[in-house]
Order: structure tokens, then sequence, then C-alpha cells
């Protein structure tokens, strides 16, 4: 304590201006970090409630449809909407390949598009 109270205000000032900048750069590095964190917390989250409507939500419309007795329009609709409920898992898979490697994520979404969609 002595020593700060010799030095001249203008060293007092300076000091305590870099324990500001070091504490605001700690600070700023912190909220960083965990921002980065719930933005991954919360890219994970949503990947695995695609996942899960992608695979229920047609199931469900494919049972359901296998009890309509004789409204065919009901039938199509349900037809209908399990196709369309499955397109919500692709997007968990072209997600996929930036989630395994990110620095070749072209090559690897080309060879899983290739593998899993032949025909087009």
């Amino acid at each position: 304590m002595l020593l700060l109270c010799s030095k001249p205000a203008a060293v007092r000032r300076r000091d305590q201006k870099e324990l500001q900048t070091f504490l605001m750069s700690k600070i700023v590095m912190f909220f960083v970090v965990v921002s980065y964190c719930i933005v991954r917390i919360l890219i994970v989250v949503l990947a695995v409630l695609c996942r899960c409507s992608g695979s229920v939500l047609p199931a469900v419309c494919l049972i359901s449809a296998g009890y309509v007795s004789c409204n065919s329009s009901l039938a199509v609709f349900l037809l209908t909407a399990a196709i369309g409920f499955s397109g919500i898992s692709y997007v968990c898979w072209s997600v996929n390949a930036l989630d395994l490697a990110p620095q070749f994520a072209g090559e690897s979404a080309l060879d899983i598009s290739s593998v899993s969609k032949p025909n087009l």
C-alpha cells in the first residue's frame, strides 16, 4: 500500500487504467465463451428435436392412415403429411456434415447426399 501511495498520480492513473482494461478484456472473453456454449447447446437441442419429430410425426401419420376406413381424402392427407414431416429429418442430415467435420463439410455433405439419394 505504501508503494501505491508513493507513486506519482499519473503512474497510479495509468496502473488503474491498465487494470480496468485487463478486467474488461476478461469480462468480454467470459461472455464470448458463455454465448458460444449457449449457441452450441441450442444447436444440439434443435437437432435432437428435428430428428425426433422427423421420425415420430411420419410414423404417427402412417399409423393413423392405416385406421382410416372410408374417408379417402383423409388418408391422402395423412400420407402427404407423413412425407412432408419426413422432410424435417433431412435438415438434421444436412447439418450433420457440419457437426462431424467442419473443415470438410462440403465433401462430406456431397458424400452423404450421393449415398442417401442415389436416384436424384
